[in-house]
C-alpha cells in the first residue's frame, strides 16, 4: 500500500530500515519503488537501556561500540541499496546520546530524524528534521494512527495538505513544496 500511495501521489517516502535483519529481498522489492528512499534505523533495533528504558544508542553504552555499529549498519545498507541508501540516521525509540550526534557526520551521515519531543544539538554537517506526527500508534499495538483534527489543521497550515483533500482511512497523501523528512514516514 505504501508503494502504491507513494506512486499515486508522487510522494517520496523515507523508509527507515533496520540494517542487520534487512534482506536482499527488500532491496529487490524496492528496486522499482524509486520514491521509497531507504535510510538507517539503528543497527539491530536492540534495546540496550537499563530496565524501564528503551534505547539502542543511549548514554548507557560505550561510544566506541555505538560508533562501530553505526558504521557497520551504514555499510550494510550501502551493500543492499547502493547509492539509494540515504545518509540519514533515524534512532530507534527516537533516542540517541547527544555526544554521539556529533560523530554522525564523520560516519557519512548528513541527516538525522527523530520525533518532535527530541532535542538534538546542532551539529555542523548534519541536518536535523524531526517528525511532527507518526502514522503508527505504537502503544496501541502497532496499528495505524488516525490524524487528529489538530494534525490535519497543522498540515494544511504548512501547505502539506490543501484544504478539502480527502484522507482515505489512515492513508496520507500530501503535496509539498520542498523535500523534508517526516519519519514514519511520508515525505513531501
Amino acid at each position: 500500500q505504501l508503494i502504491g500511495l507513494s506512486t499515486r501521489f508522487s510522494v517520496p517516502i523515507l523508509l527507515a530500515v533496520i540494517p542487520m535483519p534487512a534482506q536482499p529481498s527488500l532491496a529487490r522489492r524496492l528496486d522499482a519503488a524509486l520514491l521509497l528512499r531507504p535510510c538507517q534505523h539503528g543497527f539491530r533495533h536492540q534495546n540496550h537501556a537499563p530496565p524501564g528504558g528503551k534505547a539502542e544508542f543511549g548514554p548507557h553504552r560505550a561510544s566506541e561500540a555505538m560508533i562501530a555499529e553505526l558504521a557497520a549498519g551504514r555499510r550494510r545498507l550501502q551493500e543492499l541499496f547502493g547509492t539509494r541508501a540515504l545518509p540519514v540516521f533515524v534512532p530507534p525509540w527516537n533516542r540517541i546520546d547527544p555526544p554521539l550526534v556529533a560523530q554522525l557526520p564523520g560516519l557519512g551521515f548528513s541527516g538525522l530524524s527523530s520525533f518532535r519531543t527530541m532535542s538534538i544539538p546542532k551539529t555542523a554537517g548534519l541536518t536535523t528534521v524531526n517528525a511532527d506526527f507518526d502514522i503508527i500508534d505504537w502503544k496501541a499495538g502497532r496499528i495505524g494512527s488516525p490524524l487528529s483534527p489538530g494534525d490535519v489543521d497543522l498540515l494544511v497550515r504548512v501547505g502539506v495538505f490543501k484544504p478539502g483533500v480527502a484522507l482515505a482511512g489512515d492513508a496520507l497523501a500530501f503535496e509539498g513544496r520542498r523535500e523534508t523528512w517526516a519519519r514514519g514516514q511520508l515525505l513531501a
